[in-house]
């Protein structure tokens, strides 16, 4: 069933509430396993579907942990803004190799990171407003270039994500901007004032307000969903689960078939 049709049932009332546990945090993405990682400062907590502890990392040196990734499960991505310093973990939730110092690659203002195909990874540099790519040899493979120039607009964005052939960066005052695995510009989806997003096969799921969108890229569908929480702080999707983070508590639900 698609994701736009099945939200479109869900309507106002077609979540069914699970559970709720204590979980002071900034705020939480998923994994396709139906993990949840919920981001506090310097430490991130794993969840599984149920509200169940199942790891935790965290190391006070590093500072806060900017953005974080767990596109692949298997090596979950932080990014540490202060610093400019990326960092792996690995299933158990332990540190994977050596941290990865962006200033002596020449990024010293770097503000995003992301997991990319091949174990590689995107940042975005705002000094230079371009989309890097580095290759696990920490070798530059692809490059944006000015984005400002490209778009003809200038461009502050808050969010980055690698799903299938497409890079993915969100500014809350222009749109999602997509480009292509090599760095090509796209096009711009004007979907504004969104305080999240994820992408699931051809559908962009992202939140806005009390909403929750699915808009089908292919198809140009688009279904909403009113949430049954309110003055939601995060949330994250995955295989039907609903996980929102509100005032120190992480809310569970799942969409009603």
């Amino acid at each position: 069933m698609l994701l736009v049709a099945m939200l479109s049932a869900s309507g106002q009332n077609g979540w069914q509430f699970i559970d709720s546990i204590p979980a002071k945090g900034d705020y939480i993405i998923s994994d396709e396993l139906g993990f949840v990682y919920l981001i506090n400062g310097n430490q991130v907590s794993r969840y599984d579907m149920y509200g169940n502890l199942t790891g935790t990392y965290c190391k006070l040196i590093d500072g806060p942990i900017t953005c974080a990734d767990a596109s692949d499960p298997l090596k979950i991505l932080l990014f540490y803004n202060d610093y400019g310093r990326i960092k792996f973990l690995d299933k158990t939730m332990s540190a994977q190799g050596s941290d990865i110092s962006l200033a002596p690659l020449g990024f010293q203002s770097a503000s995003l990171a992301c997991l990319s195909y091949q174990n590689a990874f995107w940042i975005y540099d705002p000094s230079s407003v371009q989309l890097v790519r580095f290759t696990n040899a920490l070798q530059q493979d692809q490059i944006t270039g000015n984005i400002n120039q490209i778009t003809g607009f200038e461009i502050h964005p808050n969010a980055l994500f690698e799903a299938g052939n497409t890079v993915y960066l969100k500014d809350t005052a222009r749109g999602i901007l997509m480009f292509d695995r090599y760095g090509a510009y796209l096009r711009c989806l004007p979907f504004l004032k969104v305080k999240w997003f994820t992408v699931k096969d051809d559908n962009l799921i992202f939140l806005t307000g009390n909403e929750l969108h699915s808009y089908n890229m292919k198809s140009k569908e688009e279904a909403i969903s009113m949430l049954p929480i309110t003055d939601i702080a995060s949330v994250a999707y995955e295989n039907g689960m609903l996980f929102a983070l509100k005032r120190g508590s992480l809310y569970i639900y799942s969409v009603k078939k």
